[in-house]
């Protein structure tokens, strides 16, 4: 699965530089390495203590970002964390929060 999400964030940044030129990429690139590690510790900091008020947050502010920017997959992971941290389903929560913190560190490594 992990290659997939390297292939389809890399098809996203290509189609962005195709569209919108490359200093728009590498401006956006920017911005996303400065804040994403930011995000994930964060998200960690909260599972660890099961922080689901924080979960909620921070899943809500990431799937909106990711959506915005058509990060579709990042997007739906990001969204069912959130839904399940609303819905009261704490287990489901941490162990979506652990594949939205896995996608954002590949989106990194795909940056």
């Amino acid at each position: 699965m992990k290659t997939n999400y390297i292939d389809d964030i890399e098809k996203i940044l290509l189609h962005f530089e195709q569209n919108q030129g490359k200093v728009f990429v590498e401006k956006m690139k920017q911005i996303f390495k400065s804040r994403i590690p930011i995000d994930i510790q964060e998200i960690e900091l909260a599972i660890e203590e099961k922080n689901i008020e924080l979960l909620i947050k921070k899943s809500h502010l990431i799937a909106g970002s990711l959506a915005s920017l058509k990060f579709y997959r990042g997007f739906e992971l990001a969204k069912k964390t959130e839904n399940y941290a609303l819905s009261g389903n704490t287990e489901e929560a941490i162990l979506h929060s652990k594949q939205i913190t896995n996608y954002l560190k590949i989106m990194i490594q795909a940056f």
